[in-house]
């Protein structure tokens, strides 16, 4: 009888011990590097503006299109086109080199930039300008 309880419990517990374990869940590998927007503001201006950029994923350009009737948001008081802030939104663990911090001088001209999946190394390039429509 003592062996039977003791054959019984040490099957049950065999049991619980395997029918418990679960697999773990597949690790995520964070491989996007693409940007998913992009903002570009007035730093001198009295008025913040802010601009959402054009992203083309193909060619690996941001556009951003100043509208004429806010073009004097964008200019000093000399009438030349000022440096801006950039910001974006990138996927998770992602950088851009080189940073987005500080002043830039798009407007006319461009700035190239590397966006980096930091776990996988895989990374795109992208284009930036801006430019006042016509």
């Amino acid at each position: 009888m003592v062996m039977k309880k003791i054959l019984y419990l040490t099957l049950s517990f065999i049991l619980v011990a395997f029918s418990s374990c679960a697999k773990p869940d597949e690790e995520y590998v964070h491989d996007d590097c693409t940007v998913h927007a992009m903002y570009m503001v007035t730093p001198l201006s009295t008025v913040a503006k802010q601009l959402v950029g054009d992203i083309d994923q193909d060619n690996g350009t941001i556009s951003f299109s100043i509208p004429r009737e806010q073009a004097r948001y964008w200019k000093d008081k000399d009438g030349v086109p000022t440096k801006v802030k950039l910001s974006a939104n990138l996927a998770y663990d992602a950088f851009v080199s080189p940073s987005l911090l500080g002043l830039h001088d798009i407007i006319d001209r461009s700035l190239e930039i590397t966006v980096t999946a930091n776990m996988t190394g895989k990374s795109k390039k992208y284009t930036i300008t801006a430019s006042f429509e016509r």
